[in-house]
């Protein structure tokens, strides 16, 4: 920790608190037994619920590392599966440990507390420094607007059924909607108010038939219903970890890993054939990487770099604003990609990747790579039925480690770079 500093989100995570523990304070004994926005729980329930995050962001602020981040500010909002059964045991271990405050007063003053604790570390924590939370890494700017985030949209469900109460931190909604304008690769339509947004970006509210008719497939992509469910609670097979806090901001979900072991780590649940793996590492190829863009925290800037450095390919930046990226010039869409592309690298979540597998196959290519926790099959068929090669659900670093530790060797100077053992 270190002396007071302005921070932008630090303000946010302030704001957010302050404005959440003043519709607490307005509230008596028999409002704290009002139900809200999350299924199954009731204001005392999100209360406690909002104090354990609190704290949980108060630890976070004091478990720094010099690991490098692997999420951000959006990323760590990447949602993926599902599973009642885990959802229905938090709802119930909250209402059980909310029940052990008899006294409002007292369950109230937890909040109180907790976020005053947390807002003076936002505010003096060091700047520029990483931190873990949740089996991930963080830049504690990013941490800071998940907490404003967290806030806000429970502030919303807080006050759901409550006449009179005022709602969110202004800036706190306006931060809610640039996260979800990251999520959802989109701006919303010019007619939506910030918690408008937030309400249908999350799955509180139902999208109007109208702004569906508008919208066309991108109405799609929004969640339908919100997510109770912290990430450590949530049981997964072979499959990255979902990271929504307890709500789901999206539907985003990428080729995202663990912390402390770079950009990806484990494999997925697609099965891939080792040769076309092996074929495509090995030839020197032309790589169209979509969803590359400047943004350091994201793991295709990482794992692009390596594809070019390590195994000696060369990179095509794929991003709406057709973006430089490495030295290497960008492109809005495959289709403005002059010359031929080997293989089309996707860093988009699984609802979005179909349409970019189908621009992989109009634009000639020889094969798609769908990245660590992107799936879907149905493309996957297309692409190979159209005769290319399809690896689904892993990443090349991740498949390199693989065949390093099995006497594969690695030299960048040599062509190809990777070899497999003679």
């Amino acid at each position: 920790m270190t002396s007071r500093h302005t921070s932008t989100r630090a303000d946010l995570v302030r704001d957010a608190c302050t404005a959440f523990a003043a519709v607490l304070d307005g509230l008596g004994d028999d409002d704290s037994w009002a139900p809200t926005g999350c299924r199954g729980w009731s204001v005392r329930d999100l209360a406690h619920h909002c104090a354990a995050d609190a704290v949980r962001g108060l630890v976070a602020l004091h478990t720094p590392t010099t690991a490098r981040p692997d999420r951000d500010a959006a990323t760590y909002w990447a949602y993926r599966g599902a599973d009642a059964a885990a959802a229905a045991e938090v709802r119930r271990r909250t209402r059980a440990a909310a029940s052990l405050y008899p006294d409002w007063e007292e369950l109230r003053g937890h909040y109180r507390e907790s976020a005053r604790a947390l807002v003076h570390a936002a505010e003096h924590c060091r700047p520029g420094g990483t931190v873990r939370t949740q089996g991930h890494v963080l830049r504690v700017d990013d941490l800071l607007s998940t907490l404003a985030v967290e806030a806000t949209v429970h502030h919303l469900d807080l006050i759901e059924h409550l006449e009179g109460c005022p709602g969110p931190a202004v800036d706190g909604l306006a931060e809610v909607r640039r996260v979800l304008i990251d999520l959802w690769e989109r701006e919303p339509p010019e007619h939506w108010s910030d918690e408008h947004f937030a309400r249908v970006g999350t799955g509180r509210a139902a999208l109007p038939a109208q702004d569906r008719a508008q919208l066309g497939p991108e109405a799609d992509l929004l969640p339908s219903s919100p997510d109770l469910r912290p990430p450590a609670e949530v049981a997964r097979v072979g499959v990255p970890r979902p990271v929504a806090g307890t709500c789901n901001l999206g539907t985003r979900w990428g080729a995202i890993g663990a912390s402390g072991a770079g950009p990806c780590q484990g494999g997925g649940m697609s099965r891939n054939d080792p040769a076309v793996i092996d074929r495509l590492m090995t030839q020197p190829g032309r790589w169209a990487v979509v969803g590359l863009t400047g943004n350091t925290a994201r793991p295709a800037h990482s794992v692009a770099k390596r594809i070019r450095d390590d195994l000696g390919m060369t990179i095509v930046p794929v991003n709406p604003k057709g973006e430089v990226v490495h030295g290497e010039p960008g492109f809005r869409t495959l289709a403005e990609v002059p010359g031929p592309i080997d293989v089309v690298d996707c860093f988009v979540n699984s609802r979005r990747v179909g349409a970019v597998v189908d621009q992989a196959v109009a634009a000639g290519a020889r094969a798609v790579w769908l990245q660590l926790g992107v799936v879907d099959h149905a493309a996957a068929a297309r692409a190979a039925a159209a005769g290319l090669d399809v690896v689904m659900d892993t990443c090349p670093l991740i498949e390199l480690g693989a065949r390093l530790r099995q006497g594969w060797t690695l030299d960048p100077r040599r062509t190809p770079p990777l070899a497999p053992p003679v």
